[in-house]
């Protein structure tokens, strides 16, 4: 009888061992791979005439396999941005989002 209990603990040990051990090696490797993972950024700059209000350039910086992206470019006199997550522009979706809320309200 005892021999049975010790067998049924042993395997629910084991069990929750295998399952501490792959939720920490998942942890683990999350935090390994945002130290490891670096910044990748780009700059460009145009300048065609000697004026320099006629300069048009941009750069942009991501993260994490292009998941993270900010960009800023300057275009004919025009300072624009951009913020990316997952794929998803979150400064147009701010923008539709107050869209939204003024044409409920009136």
């Amino acid at each position: 009888m005892l021999h049975i209990l010790w067998l049924i603990l042993k395997f629910i040990l084991l069990t929750i061992g295998w399952i501490l051990g792959i939720i920490l090696g998942l942890i683990l490797l999350i935090i390994l791979l945002v130290l490891f993972c670096p910044f990748r950024y780009d700059a460009y700059v145009d300048k065609q005439t000697d004026n320099f209000k006629e300069i048009n350039g941009g750069g942009g910086v991501s993260w994490l396999w292009h998941l993270i992206v900010v960009k800023v470019w300057y275009l004919d006199g025009k300072l624009d941005k951009s913020i990316i997550l997952f794929g998803i522009p979150v400064l147009k979706v701010i923008a539709w989002l107050k869209n939204r809320k003024k044409k409920k309200e009136e």
